[in-house]
């Protein structure tokens, strides 16, 4: 049976951007599954389940973009939102089109990131459909 359950999924390798992101989901009614690794999020995450990915592209082991390639390998086409502190990103960002659906640079106001997960979501919605 497939999990009908909406869920912005968080991978970052710190801690507290994980437990507050999930925190601040929960504020707006919306569900926040948090993982310290990109190994950690591809070990649970199945292609039923839908929603979005908050990810880092700096992250211990498997990178933010090797675990794009990863979903892409398996199939998955969750929408894709890059947070990141690192001012180069934004350059890299451009060459993972479209995989990519939106680009924010930490720390950003918790109004252009629910701006974008909605937006993710309803995007997500429609691949769904």
């Amino acid at each position: 049976m497939p999990d009908d359950r909406v869920t912005v999924f968080i991978v970052d390798d710190d801690d507290a951007v994980r437990q507050s992101l999930v925190w601040m989901l929960a504020g707006v009614d919306l569900a926040g599954d948090a993982f310290a690794s990109a190994e950690a999020f591809l070990a649970s995450v199945t292609a039923q389940r839908r929603g979005c990915l908050l990810v880092d592209l700096h992250l211990p082991g498997l990178s933010g973009a090797a675990l794009l390639d990863a979903l892409d390998a398996r199939g998955f086409s969750l929408p894709v939102i890059v947070i990141s502190g690192d001012v180069a990103v934004a350059d890299i960002v451009g060459t993972l089109q479209p995989r990519v659906f939106g680009y924010l640079r930490k720390p950003c106001s918790e109004h252009a990131l629910l701006t974008q997960i909605r937006a993710a979501l309803t995007a997500a919605h429609r691949i769904a459909h």
